[in-house]
């Protein structure tokens, strides 16, 4: 009878044994299925190895034959690096402007001193019905309400990813005039809000041009890697739902809770590129604050104070950018880490957050 009582004992507590156990895994694995482990309650921002003087080159005028275009570029570099230099492509916001390689002087400064050179491209106007042509858009869509910058189609969008490609085709002749040296595989495109639009278009982004004109891509493939900061979203110059279906180059959106401006009324619609965009690489800076206005994702909150400190939200902005463009650009691994550490969450408090898929 004693031995029938430690055998039934020994059932009963192998029974609960497999129990915790089960519990355990179970635990377990919800935990494997949640967004990943508690951010950590610290963590620093990514620092660049390099640090340079800059240097401003002006005066060059990109000559496309094949569209019968020109534009102004400005171009920042360190003093000092190693060549040939990295390089990043930058797209001014705003509708199309013969100024704009003149603006984003924040980013290039900043990219210039960890060892980039950057050329700022201006994006000017020409004659509307150039775009109609070169699209095949009908003559009865070719009027000025429908391929404005306030149109919710992208026609007057049309040149941008050309011009980067412009100046990618005209490196040669810009390393002659320069002095310079550039490196031909790392090429990177940035811009903010309607420069945002260049870097997705060019990234490959599929765009309705006008009503009957649709789906629409272009894809620059000598550019490595893609950073958007405000992009826009479905409804937005030509973006639909499947617009960013067949990009597979790498790309960091950036974004956040006030990042409204431009043709984007709702902030929201700025999260449609990195939900629609597919795996691998792409990745997304989030800032959880009323004060994460559009200004912030240009560096420009406070425009015209000349040399100042960031903002903390634009640190947050700068550091995860500098992060991709090295992780993608250079290849540096810590870079790479960092990205996908989530130390920008325990340094932030909580209020940036980067999102990977």
């Amino acid at each position: 009878m004693g031995e029938e009582n430690r055998e039934e004992g020994a059932l009963q507590r192998s029974v609960r044994s497999r129990f915790v156990l089960a519990c355990l895994l179970l635990a377990a694995a919800a935990c494997r299925g949640s967004t990943g482990p508690t951010p950590p309650e610290t963590g620093n921002p990514y620092v660049s190895p390099n640090s340079y003087e800059t240097a401003v080159f002006e005066g060059y005028t990109v000559q496309d034959p094949a569209r019968s275009r020109s534009f102004a570029i400005r171009i920042r570099y360190p003093v000092g690096a190693p060549a040939p230099l990295p390089l990043v492509l930058f797209s001014h916001g705003g509708g199309p402007n013969p100024q704009g390689h003149l603006a984003n002087e924040e980013w290039g400064t900043r990219l210039a001193a960890v060892g980039y050179a950057v050329i700022h491209m201006a994006h000017p106007l020409d004659d509307p019905a150039n775009h109609c042509a070169s699209l095949g858009i009908p003559p009865t869509e070719c009027d000025p309400a429908s391929i404005s910058a306030e149109s919710t189609l992208g026609a007057i969008w049309y040149h941008r990813p050309r011009d980067a490609s412009a100046v990618v085709d005209d490196l040669d002749a810009i390393e002659a005039a320069t002095g310079l040296r550039f490196n031909r595989s790392q090429i990177a495109l940035a811009g903010h809000s309607g420069g945002a639009h260049t870097v997705m278009s060019a990234a490959g982004a599929a765009v309705d041009w006008s009503a009957s004109v649709r789906g629409v891509v272009y894809r620059e493939p000598r550019i490595v890697a893609f950073l958007a900061l405000s992009p826009q979203g479905i409804g937005i110059f030509g973006m639909s739902a499947d617009s960013w279906d067949g990009i597979r180059a790498p790309v960091m959106v950036t974004t956040g809770a006030a990042d409204s401006g431009g043709a984007t009324d709702d902030p929201a619609l700025r999260l449609h590129p990195f939900q629609y965009m597919p795996p691998p690489d792409k990745y997304q800076l989030y800032l959880d604050s009323a004060d994460a206005i559009h200004k912030v994702f240009g560096l420009n909150v406070e425009e015209g104070a000349g040399d100042r400190p960031l903002t903390q939200l634009e640190e947050y902005v700068w550091v995860s950018s500098l992060a991709f463009l090295d992780a993608y650009v250079r290849g540096y691994p810590a870079a790479q880490a960092w990205l996908g550490s989530r130390a920008i969450e325990g340094w932030s408090a909580g209020v940036a957050v980067i999102s990977r898929k």
